[in-house]
């Protein structure tokens, strides 16, 4: 019989990862849309899946769709570093430049009323520093 509780405690989580998704899905459909288009690369050619809090939205690259700002939020800030190879700056030899690159490259096409207004507000810098930001020696900054 003790397997039995396992089994019902696995349906529950089960519900209420379902229930939950749910709720993120009504969200994001509830969002004003905006239009993008991720295009091809030469290293780059597989559909884009942008993940939220459980819920994906899968992006064929070369098409033009329509998605929450919540996705486009997730593009803008999904980043990876590259490296270019770089001479030193004071001329005795080469090295690799780190910079901070966008993953997937997209253009925006159109927005839906109040799209454009939703991103800007997620963009601006946050106006209240009044948090403690402490490091790993446990010093606050």
């Amino acid at each position: 019989m003790a397997g039995l509780g396992a089994v019902k405690k696995n349906e529950v989580r089960e519900k209420v990862a379902r229930d939950y998704v749910g709720k993120v899905r009504d969200i994001l459909r509830a969002q004003p849309k905006v239009r993008i288009m991720i295009p091809s690369t030469e290293t780059k050619k597989t559909d884009v899946v942008v993940g939220i809090n459980g819920y994906a939205y899968k992006i064929m690259r070369d098409k033009e769709g329509w998605v929450p700002c919540a996705v486009v939020h997730r593009l803008e800030n999904a980043k990876e570093i590259r490296y270019k190879l770089a001479e030193k700056p004071d001329k005795s030899g080469m090295y690799l430049e780190p910079r901070m690159v966008l993953r997937e490259v997209y253009q925006i096409i159109d927005y839906e009323e109040g799209a454009k207004e939703l991103l800007q507000s997620w963009r601006r810098p946050f106006k209240d520093r009044s948090f403690k930001v402490v490091d790993a020696g446990n010093e606050e900054r």
